[in-house]
């Protein structure tokens, strides 16, 4: 059986002083990794605090393990996660020199393909149109959680990070889309 995942809160009185206490466990685990204190500690801060709590809500942990054992696999965790997303093909949008003015022009579509063909998806009008004055126009319309979707997206972030993120559903998130989709059609149509 697998163990519920936990999720992170507000620390008790207890936790933190716990965390204080063994927070130079940071600080080794960096240096044994030959990692840069400055680059890497906010990577693994959290995870080092999620141990902490993990350790003090879970008698199994205490029974079975010492502490720096589960704050190393939770700091380790964390590094392994950052070099995964920071390798991901998806974190390298291409930028493209489409404008949104021909993504809805078929006369003016670049190459052999129409222009149409390049709306089958939201995630492709964000990663082509790379504009400034575009991306201010459209965070200026949107509210607060979908001009943060729409930011995670030029980013090259997938949809179940996105809404994991920002802590919705699936539902909520693809409702969020299609008002997206509806903001960015009538900027289009301007």
């Amino acid at each position: 059986m697998r163990a519920k995942k936990h999720v992170l809160h507000p620390l008790t009185e207890e936790q933190k002083a716990f965390a204080e206490i063994n927070h130079n466990l940071v600080y080794q685990f960096l240096r044994r990794k030959n990692y840069s204190i400055e680059e890497y500690y906010n990577v693994v801060i959290l995870d080092y605090v999620m141990a902490c709590q993990m350790y003090l809500e879970r008698n199994d942990l205490q029974e079975k393990y010492d502490f720096p054992i589960i704050a190393y696999m939770r700091m380790n965790s964390a590094i392994s996660n950052y070099f995964k997303a920071q390798n991901c093909q998806c974190r390298k949008p291409e930028r493209g020199t489409v404008s949104i003015e021909q993504l809805h022009d078929p006369e003016s579509g670049t190459g052999k393909e129409p222009a149409s063909d390049k709306l089958d998806t939201l995630e492709k009008i964000i990663r082509v149109e790379q504009d400034e004055h575009f991306i201010e126009n459209i965070l200026l319309l949107l509210p607060e959680r979908q001009g943060k979707i729409v930011l995670y997206l030029m980013d090259g972030y997938k949809e179940q990070e996105i809404y994991k993120f920002l802590g919705i559903g699936r539902k909520i998130y693809r409702s969020d889309m299609e008002e997206i989709k509806d903001t960015l059609e009538k900027l289009a149509n301007r």
